[in-house]
């Protein structure tokens, strides 16, 4: 899957997309949501001017994961379809839940959280503050790491465990995320919402390709 999501990012000769992998995932599940869609729309949605637009769905049409219609716009091809549905198999894309984050858990004006369906196993091969530090290398300015375990969300890395009992909000993101037992959920802070979201679904994509 992501060899496939990956090579729509392939530099031609010296010239690099100017989008990311956070942009080809988004694109295929605006799509996949409300498809057919036009460029201009799919241009807003995702940020991006309409000539890297266009040159994304031209590679995705390449890789044979959208069709394009001259009047209709794009849709997903079955390929397309496959990909885009085993990806919502393993990640929530995620929603803002800076409104539950207050006091000691606000860390930023927004917050953005995503989840790793049984992503908590990931944390016996790498370190809780290691995946902190992917959510901030993907543009964050702080971050934090939830797993839900026998029920509750906690905090794990800590001599402690610290979770629902000291921080409610805890159980309210949980309930939000609809998360279950070893679901990992990933927060990035950031000064707007954008550059949150985008942080936050590099560093879940990034996890499930460990």
């Amino acid at each position: 899957m992501f060899e496939v999501l990956n090579k729509v990012l392939e530099a031609k000769g010296r010239v690099r997309p100017s989008f990311s992998l956070y942009h080809v995932v988004k694109a295929l599940i605006k799509i996949y949501e409300e498809g057919p869609i036009g460029r201009q729309l799919l241009s807003k949605t995702l940020g991006l001017g309409e000539a890297s637009t266009r040159t994304l769905i031209r590679r995705l049409a390449n890789e044979e994961l959208v069709k394009v219609d001259p009047i209709g716009g794009c849709i997903l091809t079955s390929k397309g379809l496959s990909i885009v549905k085993e990806l919502l198999k393993r990640i929530h894309l995620g929603l803002r839940v800076e409104d539950l984050l207050v006091e000691s858990l606000k860390l930023s004006e927004y917050a953005y959280a995503t989840m790793v369906k049984g992503g908590c196993k990931i944390l016996d091969r790498i370190k809780p503050y290691e995946v902190r530090d992917e959510i901030i290398k993907s543009g964050a300015d702080a971050a934090l790491i939830v797993c839900v375990i026998n029920g509750k969300a906690v905090l794990p890395g800590g001599q402690k465990v610290v979770g629902e009992d000291e921080f409610p909000q805890l159980k309210m993101l949980r309930e939000r995320l609809k998360a279950s037992d070893n679901d990992l959920i990933l927060i990035a802070y950031c000064k707007d919402p954008k550059t949150c979201e985008e942080a936050a679904l590099i560093a879940a994509l990034n996890m499930v390709q460990l």
